[in-house]
């Protein structure tokens, strides 16, 4: 399972396209593997079907063809829900985007799962979320909204939001990942997340 609670703009779909594409990679020769992508929106979540299609064909293309004797092309599904009785079918692997938008009644805890969003909306099933990964050890991953966002003032009331979560739910976070903060004699060292 992996669990990233991050600011707006931090990339977090950017890195769950590259760990699908990367899973894909690793899967290609099982005829049956099946992954879903689940987000509020079916327009999205095939927005996200999309781009991992592209970055795997990235990845088949710079693979040595001699070296894969025969290629499957993976099932990827597209869902608002992560409940089987919608007719998923088995599911070997999701991938749920913004899940706090989702409603919590739509989603289930799966050890094979990438959950990433940005706290709003329902927070049940993020403090659910939170809670089973501090009990059982499993790493939760957090960036901070980049500078620029921070100093925007249209956009105080998000930040606030954010910092507001983070500070009650003790969620240390990681600087953002675009930004290099520099300190006076380097570059800061980056604590790890309290578990």
């Amino acid at each position: 399972m992996y669990l990233e609670i991050s600011g707006r703009q931090t990339g977090k779909t950017s890195r769950l396209v590259e760990h699908a594409a990367s899973e894909l990679t690793r899967n290609i020769h099982n005829s049956g593997y099946t992954m879903c992508i689940v987000s509020p929106t079916i327009f999205r979540a095939r927005h996200i079907r999309e781009l991992i299609k592209s970055q795997f064909n990235t990845k088949i293309n710079n693979m040595s063809l001699n070296v894969i004797p025969e290629l499957h092309y993976p099932k990827i599904k597209t869902s608002t829900t992560m409940i089987q009785d919608r007719g998923l079918g088995p599911i070997n692997m999701y991938y749920v985007d913004e899940f706090a938008f989702i409603p919590s009644d739509n989603l289930a805890m799966y050890g094979r799962a990438y959950y990433c969003t940005t706290p709003n909306g329902d927070h049940e099933f993020t403090l659910n979320m939170l809670e089973h990964c501090r009990w059982t050890g499993e790493y939760i991953v957090s960036y901070d909204i980049s500078r620029e966002f921070r100093q925007n003032p249209l956009l105080q009331s998000d930040v606030e939001e954010f910092d507001d979560f983070c500070i009650e739910h003790e969620l240390e976070m990681y600087p953002h990942p675009f930004e290099v903060i520099e300190k006076k004699f380097g570059v800061r060292h980056i604590k790890k997340h309290k578990l």
